[in-house]
């Protein structure tokens, strides 16, 4: 015996729109939407038709559309019949104006004028406008003629609406429920006419053992889809009481079967709270009353079934699963997936013929890779038997080619090394050339530095007998050095004069010497030095520096073997 599980879900329709297009998919007339990717249009064949008390195959569309325009028919006429139309709500929303003033009236009348008008409201025929005249007068009433006039529009309204009042079907009221029936996939069953059909079996009769008053409009098992399914649709209109009463039927039958539930029955004590107002609580009653009359109906069709299918011989046994975190996350799946239309479900026949069409096409991809890495490996054995095959038998010929070809590649290769060495041994030159012209110019650089060091020395010195104050003060200076006298500002423009004529290089070369002169001529030294060092940072603030002098004197010119390109410095510095 195979232990399932049941889904079991619930559509009730109140307009002929939702009804008309799960009808359609049921019959399999629909062709508007993807209805053709979520069945096997093949095995439609298979699909039963419950019908006016009759099973019959459902593979021909013409009879199932048949089927269709009488059920919505049917359902059209019950609706209109049930309805009240434009002008009856009309005329009742007059009469509930009448009744209101008369109410109204009667709460300020004497007791027989009261019994008089409630009794006429009771029963329309009671009223007679000349007896209500006479009593109106009796018990001094005023505006007598508007009082009789309003009972008596009242009573004739009340005549006009009798059929009316019959008609209790309101806008929003469910008219069919249908009821699906599905052994989900996770238990494992194969999808078969014999176990879908079975299904349906159980379905009518639980539903004509315990809602014999509600008529079976039409059932459809369904052998073309990814499970074993069903759907009944039921007339939620009571043919005894003439009363849209399904959900009390409903409640009453779980009543009955109250020992079948794991729990009590919901009760407005259960809810009882101080912050709650009664509207919160009547709301959680009512939703808690709903969940329990679910759960018991549920373990009353399961007892049908289970007690059905050991009669057929069936070999599977409804059964609850055990409430856990695993089976939450399914019913939360499956109730998503419920949402969704046909053709986007996870579990609908389209994905599950992709989902075998994928696993049908990783065999043959893990197949043909297989295949593949033993041609590779059968390739590589043959391709060494080919080799020590050719190896063997390979041609003189082919050998003084190949043997050839070998000797004129070594003949370019040794070329092209000639070629190199000659190159490097060129560049070799131009750059022992290029040092040597680098030496000799920094040789010839340096003194001329020393040369422009030592004139400026000896034109410093030059001035030492004009700077020396005791030989100008003595007898001797009087006399010779009279005209030629120095005071400190003429020094200092003679030094200056002579500090501008001098290179960078020089000067910075006289400053970085600590002692030029003798230890008695430290004050000559360092007034000299004084304007010295203040022209080499003047130059330096102006970009004018012994590097500078450098490279406006080096010639920097390469070799020939290197190629410059004709915008760079070197290029630019070459001589023209």
């Amino acid at each position: 015996m195979k232990k399932i599980t049941i889904l079991k879900r619930d559509e009730n329709y109140s307009n002929v729109a939702g009804l008309s297009s799960s009808l359609e998919h049921s019959l399999r007339i629909r062709t508007k939407d993807f209805d053709n990717l979520i069945y096997d249009d093949s095995l439609s064949k298979d699909n039963k038709i419950f019908y006016k008390n009759e099973f019959k195959i459902g593979n021909n569309k013409d009879d199932n559309q048949a089927v269709f325009n009488e059920i919505l028919s049917q359902i059209k006429s019950e609706v209109n019949a049930n309805t009240k139309t434009d002008y009856e709500k009309v005329e009742a929303e007059k009469q509930r104006k009448f009744k209101h003033k008369l109410m109204k009236f009667v709460s300020e009348s004497e007791e027989g004028v009261k019994d008089y008008v409630l009794n006429a409201i009771e029963d329309f025929k009671k009223f007679d406008s000349e007896q209500y005249k006479s009593l109106l007068e009796s018990n001094g009433v005023k505006r007598i003629n508007e009082k009789v006039n309003c009972l008596k529009s009242y009573c004739d309204l009340s005549e006009k609406l009798q059929a009316s009042k019959l008609k209790k079907l309101k806008s929003d009221t469910n008219v069919v429920k249908e009821v699906i029936l599905v052994i989900p996939k996770k238990n494992d069953v194969d999808v078969s006419e014999k176990t879908s059909d079975f299904l349906l079996q159980t379905a009518i009769e639980y539903y004509k053992e315990n809602h014999p008053n509600n008529e079976i409009l039409a059932g459809f098992s369904h052998s073309d889809e990814s499970t074993n399914h069903c759907h009944l649709f039921i007339n939620m209109k009571n043919s005894k009481t003439n009363e849209y009463d399904f959900v009390k039927q409903e409640q009453a039958l779980a009543e009955k079967n109250k020992a079948l539930s794991i729990r009590e029955q919901p009760t407005p004590e259960d809810f009882e709270h101080p912050n709650r107002d009664q509207k919160r609580k009547n709301k959680l009653l009512l939703d808690a009353k709903n969940r329990w009359r679910g759960e018991t109906l549920q373990r009353v069709f399961y007892k049908k079934f289970n007690e059905l299918s050991q009669q057929s011989n069936m070999q599977l046994e409804a059964v609850f699963n055990v409430k856990s975190s695993a089976t939450d996350e399914i019913y939360k799946f499956m109730n998503e997936q419920s949402k969704l239309p046909k053709h986007l479900r996870q579990l609908s026949f389209i994905h599950l013929q992709t989902e075998e069409m994928q696993k049908k096409f990783e065999e043959q991809n893990k197949a043909t890779t297989k295949v593949i890495d033993t041609r590779k490996k059968n390739e590589v054995v043959i391709q060494k038997q080919i080799a020590e095959h050719s190896k063997r038998n390979l041609s003189l010929e082919n050998l003084n080619v190949e043997i050839g070809d070998a000797e004129t590649s070594l003949k370019d290769l040794k070329t092209e090394e000639r070629q190199v060495k000659e190159r490097v041994d060129k560049i070799k030159k131009e750059e022992e050339s290029y040092k040597e012209s680098i030496k000799k110019f920094a040789h010839e650089y340096a003194i001329k530095i020393f040369d422009e060091m030592r004139t400026l020395y000896l034109q410093v010195l030059g001035l030492k007998p004009l700077f020396d104050k005791n030989l100008k003060l003595s007898m001797i200076g009087k006399v010779f050095l009279k005209n030629d006298a120095l005071d400190e500002n003429e020094f200092d423009n003679r030094v200056k004069q002579i500090v501008g004529g001098a290179s960078t290089a020089a000067l910075e070369s006289f400053n970085s010497i600590k002692r030029h002169f003798h230890a008695k001529d430290k004050d000559l030294e360092a007034r000299a030095k004084k304007w010295t060092q203040k022209e080499v940072k003047h130059r330096t603030a102006t970009n004018k520096t012994s590097q500078n002098e450098w490279t406006e004197f080096l010639d920097r010119s390469m070799p020939e073997s290197r190629v410059t390109h004709e915008s760079s410095q070197t290029q630019k510095n070459q001589p023209t």
